[in-house]
């Protein structure tokens, strides 16, 4: 059985649906039975600061300090936390305890898809690794930058610039599950609809495409597995699903609250990257942003459900 596949009649998603799921669908046509369930022995977070967590426990989001015994993210949880839980995994940097080598911490702040890529190279991996990357949203922002309203021609050449980055990225996720580690990864949210592009009218519109281009690129590389990868790796669409949380803000059942100002914010303008730690304004941990870039504590909480049901969704 193989999948016929007209890659310019095929949308981006299409496509990646087909790389994902691919080896699920072969293995039916054997009349075989599924394999088991895969159990991580460990987790290897890579990306930015939306995956990190600091030595002291304080995250990169709203940090909830009301337990005075407790590290930050023990009581406001990111949402790697939330996928290393689903195996019963812990990170070291919230427990009080030294480095865990069953939960280990590779994300940086402010990464790029090359920081990342050399960050993977340079990290043995190997059957029973689930590896998380999240990366992207300083490769569009680089791209962006010094650039104040571009024109038509400009926006082509960031917009393939972005393409590219997002292929790179693709090349990462491939290059992990070469290794035998399985991955879960995620896509780039709207960040004209972030609080910085809501802040920068000028590159609002660049920053919008730019995600999307960053996203096409990451997906068109990685449908390109021909070995399908329904049992090596899983996407969180984070475009979509912070897309999903904006859009049902005023509906009863969401919970958040806010979903243009940053949470943590000195008159209404967004704390500045290494001040984020500091955040503990509880009061706006429903705001879908804590930084111009950085996702509030509820959001987190939410993407990390998403995750842990994209997992059960899809084995690995």
């Amino acid at each position: 059985m193989k999948f016929a596949r007209d890659l310019s009649k095929i949308s981006a998603r299409t496509r990646l649906a087909a790389a994902l799921f691919g080896a699920v669908l072969l293995a039916s046509c054997g009349g075989g039975e599924q394999e088991e369930k895969f159990q991580a022995s460990r987790i290897v977070t890579f990306g930015d600061e939306n995956s990190l967590i600091r030595p002291d426990g304080t995250q990169y989001t709203v940090n909830n300090t009301s337990v005075a015994t407790a590290a930050p993210c023990a009581t406001s949880p990111i949402w790697v936390q939330r996928v290393a839980g689903e195996y019963g995994l812990t990170f070291g940097e919230c427990t009080n305890t030294a480095a865990r080598p069953s939960a280990v911490m590779r994300a940086v702040k402010e990464s790029k898809v090359a920081d990342v890529a050399a960050a993977v190279a340079a990290t043995p991996l190997q059957s029973g690794d689930l590896v998380t990357l999240m990366v992207g949203a300083y490769d569009v922002i680089e791209i962006t930058a010094g650039t104040a309203n571009p024109d038509s021609s400009q926006l082509a050449a960031m917009n393939a610039a972005a393409f590219e980055r997002g292929r790179a990225f693709g090349s990462v996720v491939l290059a992990v599950t070469a290794t035998g580690a399985k991955v879960l990864f995620t896509t780039v949210p709207d960040l004209g609809l972030a609080p910085l592009g809501l802040r920068n009218v000028q590159n609002a519109t660049a920053l919008s495409q730019l995600s999307r281009s960053f996203n096409n690129g990451l997906i068109d590389r990685v449908s390109e597995d021909s070995t399908g990868g329904g049992r090596n790796g899983a996407v969180l669409e984070v475009d979509q699903q912070v897309e999903r949380y904006r859009r049902n803000i005023d509906a009863a059942y969401s919970g958040f609250t806010n979903y243009t100002d940053a949470a943590c914010n000195t008159a209404g303008v967004p704390f500045e990257v290494d001040d984020l730690p500091t955040c503990t304004t509880i009061a706006n941990a429903s705001y879908l942003w804590a930084g111009n870039i950085q996702f509030g504590l509820l959001t987190h909480s939410q993407l990390g459900s998403d995750a842990v049901g994209r997992l059960r969704a899809n084995p690995l």
